[in-house]
């Protein structure tokens, strides 16, 4: 007898493994096979049953889609039906423009006549190639299946028609069992018998999930790419068809790259078919990569609902969140109400621009954001309100109402009102120098100036013109930090307020919209403090709404500062914007020529870059920053980018307004003032300003001793 060879050893190994695999196939199909029948014999039964209940479902599902869908659309467009379709929820702009607009639930859907060929053709080589000639079931792709299944000892998924998905989506749930998908064939078998494969397809484009809470073809179309389904192209039709089997994995919102694979793949498969040419399949992915992949994102519109106008979309979410606790969704949409708010359109366009064009001067690597609000300070209606630097779907937060950040130096005009009410002017004289302030634990506190230099002797016009933080903190502990923080909380009585000098530097942290209220103390002439509010009514198609919580709220009065004060803060900033001012570049560059008091803001760390401008007419306040509180780049104030924002929107807009001018309280007079010593000139005064004053000492003149000329 000879010994087997190395070779004939491993042949006789893999000669029994394919034995057994083959036994084990044949079993295992004997098994699968028998517990497939066995199951199918036990479903029946039940079937029967639920037959008439799931048919119900399937029937009005049917009824929606393809019969109510066509009369609707045909009343919704008919000017001859005034009694016809309710309109949809608008919302308006204070000039009547109509800003937005809910999508109606109708309006998502798309019967089979609307189905491109395109999207038809697609669908079905992806998903059901023999979906025009099998009868609902493909016996071809169900052996196929369940070898894999008996192979695999698992239930799994793939290779469903058409008509099966359908099935599912409508009548079972996703878990993969074997009664399920028995159940399933039922159903699939009895929609074929009674309705058509056009009017399958219309259902099953209706129903079907594809990603970010969108469910059906037309509302997918309208989220990621602003158009009816019958508008899109063929690379946007493979789009959609490439998330149906996974709409998370192949999101072209969070995982583009993985959406241009499945495109390419889609493509590649017309290519196969002869369905397109190669050219054209290059087109479409040249389409793609430059209209959409990593860009998609900016492209859709994060609106939490469907909308088919939306041209101010930070407040008309803003509106949403506002009226949602009032009304259902489907309430909101289809009842025809007219929403009518305070937005100026046009201002809010203007807005928007500047503030992106002035971000889009950053690099995409710092992220830099922004927010624009507009008030009108008697009674706190919301012109503008703008949250960032485009509203979609990776950027809806509304920073105008969210972000509290710290405002830097646009708490000095409230800490110079508060001196001015103490008895100091605005040519009182004070030294800019350093100063250290005790801390606790044997430690001091040095503010600086923003550039680290010191003046020396400085008037408080000056020092608040040019925003010099030491003078700043020592007029608030001179004038009393108590007395101040008490004012501050009656400005701002849902705000913490420090119980500290560094209070002086603007540490208070404030919204946008927070702040621009707190300024129209400034804007009133200090009797009040706006409540801002952005919706002006509501009325239903029948009449007014009636909601008590969205009623216009009252300005709060406020005893802070006395008018006299608040107008000689006024009148010092409003030579902020000439030279010498934080403002006056900025005014330069972007050609504004308006003498209307505005501050900027920039906290110590350059977090924060404000600015803030405002007149009896609005209060107007832009903040820049990152969203993550990291620094800005080096060098960035309120005055060099922020101040622009507003400069370059309001400007036009300031042209044609008459009250932009503050009445002068009784008590401020004009005098002359010594430059060189800030006091009333002793007639041998030869440096002279006249300024307007209050509440001065008319006998403390001059003392210098000046030589007449």
């Amino acid at each position: 007898m000879f010994e087997r060879t190395a070779f004939e050893h491993v042949r006789s190994i893999v000669v029994r493994i394919a034995i057994g695999f083959l036994i084990v196939c044949f079993t295992g199909g004997l098994i699968y096979t028998a517990t497939f029948i066995y199951t199918a014999f036990s479903i029946r039964s039940e079937w029967e049953s639920r037959k008439e209940e799931a048919m119900r479902i399937v029937a009005e599902w049917h009824r929606r889609i393809v019969t109510d869908s066509l009369e609707k659309a045909q009343r919704a467009f008919n000017p001859n039906d005034p009694f016809g379709e309710v309109p949809p929820t608008r919302i308006y702009d204070r000039n009547g423009i109509v800003i937005g607009e809910y999508l109606p639930s109708y309006a998502e859907i798309v019967y089979h006549d609307e189905i491109s060929p395109l999207l038809t053709t697609t669908l079905t080589i992806m998903e059901d190639q023999r979906f025009y000639q099998h009868k609902g079931v493909n016996v071809y792709r169900i052996v196929y299946l369940s070898l894999r299944n008996a192979l695999s000892f698992r239930i799994t998924g793939g290779g469903s028609t058409i008509t099966q998905q359908l099935a599912k989506l409508l009548l079972t749930r996703s878990e993969r069992t074997m009664r399920r998908k028995i159940f399933e064939l039922f159903a699939t078998i009895e929609i074929e018998k009674r309705y058509s494969k056009e009017d399958i397809l219309a259902m099953y484009v209706n129903t079907v999930y594809l990603g970010d809470g969108v469910k059906g073809f037309e509302a997918a179309s309208m989220f990621y790419f602003h158009k009816p389904l019958r508008r899109c192209r063929l690379v946007e039709y493979a789009i959609m068809v490439g998330m149906l089997p996974n709409p998370r994995y192949y999101s072209p919102l969070n995982h583009p790259e993985r959406s241009r694979a499945k495109v390419t793949s889609i493509l590649s498969r017309l290519v196969a078919h002869n369905r397109i040419t190669k050219k054209t399949m290059y087109e479409e992915l040249a389409y793609f990569d430059a209209r959409y992949g990593k860009k998609l994102a900016e492209y859709v519109r994060g609106t939490q609902m469907p909308m088919s106008v939306n041209l101010t979309a930070y407040p008309n979410e803003r509106v949403r969140q506002l009226v949602e606790p009032f009304f259902t969704r489907e309430l909101l949409a289809e009842s025809g109400m007219k929403i009518y708010t305070t937005i100026d359109y046009y201002q809010q366009v203007a807005a928007e621009r500047a503030l992106k064009n002035t971000l889009s001067s950053f690099t995409a690597s710092n992220k830099i954001e922004g927010a624009v609000v507009t008030i009108v300070p008697q009674t706190g209606a919301i012109r503008v309100l703008v949250g960032g630097s485009g509203y979609f779907i990776d950027n809806q937060l509304n920073r105008a109402v969210t972000a509290r950040r710290q405002i830097g130096s646009l708490i000095k005009p409230f800490i110079y009102a508060n001196a001015f009410d103490s008895g100091s002017s605005p040519f009182t004289k004070m030294t800019d120098k350093a100063y250290s302030y005790p801390v606790g634990a044997g430690r001091v506190w040095t503010p600086r100036n923003y550039d680290g230099k010191n003046i020396g002797e400085i008037t408080l016009h000056d020092a608040l013109v040019k925003s010099v933080n030491t003078v700043t903190v020592q007029l608030l502990k001179n004038t009393g930090l108590s007395a101040f923080i008490d004012d501050m909380k009656k400005i701002y009585p849902a705000v913490t307020v420090n119980n500290n000098l560094s209070i002086g530097l603007g540490t208070i942290e404030l919204t946008p919209l927070e702040l621009a209220a707190g300024y129209s103390l400034f804007a009133t002439g200090g009797t009040a403090v706006a409540t801002p509010y952005l919706i002006e009514r509501i009325v239903d198609k029948d009449g007014p709404v009636i909601i008590d919580d969205l009623k216009i709220p009252a300005p709060r009065s406020v005893d802070a500062f006395d008018a006299t004060s608040v107008y000689l803060v006024n009148k010092t900033l409003a030579d902020v914007v000439k030279e010498g001012g934080t403002g006056f570049y900025a005014a330069a560059r972007t050609g504004f020529t308006h003498q209307v008091p505005s501050k900027s803001g920039t906290t110590s760390d350059a977090r924060d870059a404000w600015y803030v401008l405002y007149c009896p007419a609005l209060v107007s306040a832009v903040w820049i920053g990152n969203d993550n509180g990291s620094a800005l780049p080096y060098g960035t104030t309120g005055g060099s980018i922020a101040a622009p924002v507003l400069f370059s929107y309001l400007g036009p807009f300031l042209d044609g307004m008459t009250n932009t001018a503050f009445v002068r309280p009784s008590g401020v007079e004009d005098a002359a003032i010594c430059r060189d010593s800030g006091m009333l000139t002793n007639g041998s005064c030869t440096n002279i300003e006249w300024r307007e004053l209050a509440r001065f000492d008319k006998n403390a003149l001059c003392t210098l001793g000046h030589t007449n000329q």
